[in-house]
């Protein structure tokens, strides 16, 4: 087993063949299709399979793919803090959906405005999923909820996004503070998928948030998009707790509101994670201290 067929293995993966991954590899179709056989008779399992023009992984190359990536990922960092290379090229950002609002899109224009940055790529993805695109080489910065903290990665806190308790414009309490919870003990609640096994997802904090309310028992409807929740918020059919800054724009049109409950507060603190074993770029400072300026703006 060695670097050349762990690469053409991962680029067939990612690249969905192996015509693109001969391109992308800039090798011919054979030579690639023999490095993965070499390591297929290596493992002595088979890793990918035909169905007509298409390839697909199999079971077993399912599960051997994440830890092929993570190799050739150490092996690059490896070089390029040996070498001293500072790696060039587009930063490519992983964020939550949810923090991807307007802050974000003011820290991007100041970075851009005050020096002549390179291309900045950005993908969505939930907290979990931005740590493993950034273990995997595939996000050179994670912007995700709470920290992560297995090893391997670095922290850099960024501040803490405010939730709010959002209802319809035209919802009895839209707008009013209240004094006691007891007022919206019987409504509805629209909520992302609960995990236990993940006990920063949104849906773990909001069951978390209604039983400092002394809601015990919440009629929960889950819903597995914002966007969807927003609407679901509108139409009036439950009450949701959301982040300020993903639901400015229906605060000003007028569409949504919160409701405010003395001494209730709820919030996600907000991190950046980058790889500790690569070499570290100049324009990830930069961008950071954009982005921490921006997060005195969630609390």
């Amino acid at each position: 087993m060695n670097f050349e067929q762990l690469d053409a293995f991962v680029t067939v993966a990612t690249e969905g063949g192996f015509t693109r991954a001969s391109a992308a590899l800039h090798r011919t179709q054979p030579a690639v299709t023999r490095r993965v056989q070499q390591l297929e008779r290596d493992l002595g399992v088979r890793l990918f399979e035909r169905r007509g023009r298409d390839t697909f992984l199999t079971p077993e190359g399912e599960l051997f793919l994440p830890y092929a990536v993570q190799v050739l990922t150490t092996l690059r960092d490896g070089v390029s803090v040996v070498s001293g290379e500072t790696p060039t090229g587009p930063l490519r950002v992983a964020l939550v959906g949810t923090l991807a609002d307007e802050h974000l899109a003011e820290a991007l224009r100041d970075f851009s405005a005050a020096r002549d940055s390179p291309d900045i790529r950005l993908r969505t993805a939930t907290s979990r999923e931005v740590s493993e695109l950034v273990r995997r080489g595939e996000a050179d910065l994670g912007i995700r909820y709470f920290m992560d903290r297995r090893p391997g990665v670095e922290n850099i806190a960024l501040g803490d996004d405010r939730l709010h308790l959002v209802c319809a414009a035209n919802h009895p309490l839209a707008g009013k503070t209240l004094h006691k919870a007891d007022r919206v003990v019987d409504e509805k609640w629209l909520t992302f998928p609960f995990s236990s096994e993940n006990p920063d997802s949104f849906g773990e904090l909001l069951l978390r948030a209604l039983l400092r309310l002394g809601i015990s028992e919440p009629d929960v409807t889950v819903v597995d998009s914002l966007t969807a929740q927003k609407r679901l918020a509108q139409a009036g059919y439950g009450l949701a707790l959301l982040p300020k800054g993903s639901c400015e724009d229906e605060f000003r049109s007028g569409s949504l509101a919160t409701i405010t409950v003395k001494g209730f507060t709820a919030s996600q603190p907000v991190f950046a994670i980058r790889r500790t074993s690569t070499r570290q770029r100049v324009e990830f400072d930069a961008f950071l201290e954009a982005l921490k300026y921006r997060s005195l703006r969630y609390r």
